[in-house]
């Protein structure tokens, strides 16, 4: 079981770095391998009018966290934690702590990237990622599934049509032994367009038959 379950619950990249752009940065890291993805980098979320100029404490936050995107896309991660630390010390967003906790993760310090992306969600608690994140630290390196589990629950109920966080989600379910819950997420998933999730699914089910069966022949005796 535990085999399996490392299998299923294969890291993405250990190093997810940020891409400079303006446009929208993809909410995971592609990954061949991958079977469970962390979320990825966030961008400083500035919808104000490039006419209207921000206050000085938002103006050096920005700066801040954009040095610390390039940090990152360069590999120093020290100076890239640095700089989202700043940025958020400057002004407080999600982002700079979301940020810092991927950073932080990449580090191999995972309470304090756990810590990290909680404050991400003191300031915005309706962001899925950051609760996949938690979850799988909690899963993959502090091996405490029943918190993996919470966390990811609360990323399924913000975005119930994330078909990878339904598939981590009946990963981890499948591990503790909750078959049933299990092939509903691996359902889900499967009908959001993951399509890995059909193995586990096929699998999940024989599972299921197999344990019915085992109960039924000892009801019978």
């Amino acid at each position: 079981m535990q085999r399996t379950f490392a299998r299923q619950l294969l890291l993405a990249a250990q190093r997810q770095r940020p891409v400079l752009s303006t446009s929208r940065a993809p909410r995971r890291i592609d990954s061949k391998t991958s079977k469970i993805e962390f979320s990825s980098t966030s961008y400083y979320r500035a919808s104000i009018s490039p006419t209207i100029s921000l206050d000085p404490q938002t103006e050096l936050a920005k700066e801040w966290f954009e040095k610390g995107a390039r940090a990152w896309q360069e590999g120093d991660l020290e100076n890239a934690l640095d700089c989202y630390e700043k940025s958020a010390w400057s002004k407080p967003t999600a982002d700079a702590y979301f940020n810092a906790g991927n950073v932080l993760h990449s580090m191999g310090q995972h309470d304090k990237a756990i810590d990290a992306w909680k404050r991400s969600l003191n300031l915005d608690d309706k962001r899925p990622d950051a609760h996949v994140n938690i979850g799988n630290c909690y899963a993959l390196i502090l091996k405490d599934l029943k918190q993996a589990i919470n966390h990811l629950e609360k990323a399924v109920a913000l975005d119930p049509t994330d078909g990878e966080i339904r598939f981590n989600l009946g990963a981890i379910l499948d591990a503790t032994g909750d078959t049933e819950r299990a092939i509903e997420e691996y359902g889900a998933a499967e009908k959001y367009g993951v399509e890995r999730a059909k193995v586990n699914l096929k699998n999940a089910k024989i599972k299921l038959l197999a344990k019915k069966a085992k109960s039924d022949g000892t009801e019978s005796k």
